[in-house]
């Protein structure tokens, strides 16, 4: 098993490193020190009893890693599903440390990322963020902290501003996607933001890319490469999580016109390329079955 997770490595870091060189944007992590990226540092997280940097991506699995990280500081003896507060309570972020301590570790830790098919992460986010069925809260707090984010995508309903605002639940599919669709680059919510802008592997040697399709496994191979394996391992889903079932993904994908899927799809084109994922699954009109493009 270690031998095939090895081998799926070069593969998917070879893609990377032919993505990046075509895109010309492949420094090393001193240029990544200079230039200060502020969003990377806020993302990866320290644990310096194993030597660990991990770069969270929402929807990839990243509140059970959090976890896992949590357990790894001794805050926790196991990581369970308990709740837990997202913005304190899984370690350290590296935008904490000083430049030289960023660089030292950034060179000597070992270093890792989870990506998830692109459509189907921004389908998860919608899923959670917004339908009646999803996880997020829906109460006074969750209204307040999305109040904007709510009247962004509302924009453009008629008559808007003439009724009462909708609630982050009454946000549709259509009216999520075109939202999407309006936003400038740098300015997308980290839950549908392109995992590459998130994390950088152009510019951050990542020793290992997970994917989430294999994340069980992949995330207990990572914990024995660092050791930790004997205290903690990467919490099995609960009974309870369905997740977002792929058919589900491709019927919501299917409710968008032609020229919606080509633009959607070109947002997240450099995810698709870096890691390996195939666009072509996803049909572009009504009659295609997924492989033109």
């Amino acid at each position: 098993m270690t031998v095939h997770l090895q081998l799926l490595q070069r593969k998917r870091h070879s893609k990377v490193l032919k993505a990046c060189r075509h895109q010309q944007i492949r420094q090393p992590d001193v240029r990544l020190i200079q230039s200060q990226r502020k969003n990377v540092f806020k993302h990866i997280i320290v644990n310096e009893k194993h030597k660990i940097l991990y770069c969270f991506v929402p929807k990839v699995g990243c509140t059970n890693w959090k976890k896992v990280f949590k357990a790894l500081d001794e805050r926790d003896a196991w990581p369970g599903c308990q709740p837990f507060d997202h913005a304190t309570d899984f370690g350290t972020p590296l935008s904490k440390y000083s430049k030289e301590e960023k660089l030292q570790r950034l060179k000597t830790y070992y270093k890792f990322m989870f990506v998830r098919e692109p459509i189907t992460r921004l389908v998860s986010a919608y899923i959670d963020k917004f339908h009646p069925n999803g996880t997020a809260p829906h109460d006074t707090a969750y209204y307040k902290y999305y109040a904007k984010l709510f009247s962004d995508i509302q924009v453009h309903r008629e008559p808007y501003g003439k009724k009462k605002k909708g609630k982050g639940s009454d946000v549709a599919w259509e009216e999520f996607v075109q939202y999407i669709l309006r936003l400038k680059a740098g300015t997308f919510n980290q839950h549908w933001q392109p995992m590459e802008e998130l994390c950088q592997p152009c510019l951050v040697n990542y020793d290992f890319i997970g994917h989430y399709e294999d994340l069980s496994e992949e995330a207990n191979y990572i914990l024995r490469q660092v050791k930790a394996d004997e205290r903690v391992a990467y919490p099995p889903r609960q009974k309870y999580y369905q997740g977002t079932p792929q058919s589900l993904a491709e019927g919501m994908f299917g409710e968008l016109n032609s020229s919606v899927r080509r633009q959607l799809l070109d947002i997240y084109d450099n995810s698709y390329t870096l890691f390996d994922y195939d666009k072509k699954r996803w049909p572009l009109n009504d009659n295609d079955d997924g492989d033109a493009q």
